[in-house]
């Protein structure tokens, strides 16, 4: 009995190769016959809306033709340049002269030249702000400066060629007929 059910095992299991070689085959040796749908030809020429959308699209060249392709960070600013340093003060204070209703400053200049500037008034870009006793404050290249007087002996009538009386600036000349 089981060598007769053996068989039939066997004879089903045949039969079941068959049919799924025959299912497999058949198939791809039989052509599926359709019917072919053809589409119906486009036109050549673009819609209105079409040339209405590629206008839309040319307002965004600017945004195409941007560089996007920059560094993540900015580059560091550049350091401050410090602006050039102004030029020193190189007038000297030689006096000042006070008296009720006016003062006075004398500035030697590098040129040689002196300069009497009022108290208030401006020459050769020295103001004159404040004058004291031997010392006056200008304004010079937006600084306020103070400034001391320079002190210069003045000679003793026995030590130099000066009389007293006479300006500084001025030698002694002999009076004409003699010699004093």
């Amino acid at each position: 009995m089981i060598h007769l059910n053996k068989s039939k095992l066997l004879a089903i299991n045949a039969a079941l190769a068959v049919l799924a070689v025959a299912a497999v085959a058949l198939p791809a040796l039989l052509p599926l016959s359709t019917p072919a749908v053809k589409a119906p030809p486009r036109p050549c020429t673009q819609p209105a809306e079409a040339t209405t959308q590629v206008q839309d699209l040319q307002a965004y060249t600017v945004i195409y033709l941007k560089p996007f392709s920059r560094p993540l960070a900015d580059a560091p600013p550049p350091p401050p340049v410090a602006p050039p340093a102004p030029p020193p003060f190189v007038a000297r204070l030689m006096g000042t002269v006070q008296e009720p209703g006016f003062a006075y400053a004398i500035f030697s200049l590098p040129d040689g030249h002196e300069r009497l500037i009022a108290l208030g008034e401006t020459s050769d870009g020295i103001c004159v702000k404040e004058i004291g006793e031997g010392c006056a404050t200008v304004l010079y290249q937006g600084r306020t400066i103070p400034c001391k007087a320079v002190r210069q002996e003045s000679p003793t009538p026995a030590s130099g060629p000066y009389a007293p009386g006479m300006p500084l600036n001025r030698p002694l000349v002999p009076a004409a007929g003699g010699v004093r």
